[in-house]
């Protein structure tokens, strides 16, 4: 079984970035940041613009959410290495794009599974008409909500090397979720304290800025849809939120690389773009 370091895999992060950290922008620039701004410039939330989003939004956020993904898996092949071109990255990214989309919908679907009964057990049908009617919440509907996050983190630690592994392995969807689960095999407790308190960071800091730069926004324009203020705060929202994926899809790959048994990157073997 290999070794895990977190610390060691921030340092080896740490030297990837200064090696194609451009190029890593690059991508995080044209698939994640533009995307999500568009998004956020069509339909921005309704607590900032007071007006609920329309079906167009729904398509908006669905397009941008596949180009993140492809965008996740170009950062990663970059990481990974060996070196290549953004291009090249690209469309790496757009052939390994439908393996991981499988793996997301076989993991959600699960969920779901697990969470109709587990709801209907703890809060009933009365207690789901009650608050979807906008009702005082029941007790059962706090823990079912509780109990749906503790899932989800034991979920996310479990499979937290999807991007990874559909980038530099081959194979199909059930491939990529027993490969995840094989690799963090040993390593499960400590992947989990990972995964809580990088989401609690990224909690503090997005909540931060975006409800700190909505309301600054607000002060001096509307955020309304198509708006200057609506383009604003698509650009700060999606900014922060390339900032983010970019040194994040780096750390998991490194992460990856150790308990794959690659030292570094240039002994990793990822399957050819076909470019």
């Amino acid at each position: 079984m290999a070794g895990l370091s977190i610390s060691k895999a921030w340092e080896d992060s740490k030297a990837r970035l200064a090696a194609d950290g451009k190029l890593m922008v690059a991508v995080a620039l044209a698939l994640i940041m533009l995307p999500q701004a568009v998004v956020v410039l069509a339909a921005p939330p309704a607590a900032l613009s007071g007006a609920e989003p329309g079906g167009e939004s729904s398509a908006l956020m669905l397009a941008a959410t596949i180009l993140a993904l492809v965008g996740q898996l170009a950062i990663a092949r970059l990481a990974i290495g060996p070196a290549t071109s953004v291009g090249d990255s690209i469309a790496h990214g757009f052939k390994r794009l439908l393996p991981l989309i499988g793996a997301v919908l076989i993991l959600a679907l699960v969920v779901i599974l697990i969470a109709i009964p587990l709801t209907m057990l703890l809060v009933g049908v009365d207690g789901l008409e009650a608050a979807a009617a906008g009702g005082t919440a029941t007790s059962g509907l706090g823990l079912t909500v509780l109990l749906l996050v503790i899932i989800a983190l034991l979920v996310g630690a479990r499979f937290l090397l999807l991007v990874p592994v559909a980038t530099a392995e081959p194979g199909g969807p059930i491939h990529i979720l027993k490969r995840c689960s094989a690799l963090v095999s040993g390593h499960y407790i400590k992947l989990i304290g990972f995964v809580l308190l990088l989401l609690i960071l990224l909690m503090i800091i997005t909540l931060a800025i975006q409800l700190g730069g909505g309301s600054l926004i607000q002060l001096f324009l509307d955020i309304k849809p198509f708006s200057v203020g609506a383009l604003l705060y698509g650009l700060l929202v999606s900014a922060l939120q390339a900032a983010i994926a970019v040194p994040f899809s780096v750390l998991v790959s490194q992460i990856y690389l150790q308990l794959a048994g690659g030292g570094d990157s240039e002994t990793v073997s990822v399957p050819s773009s076909g470019t």
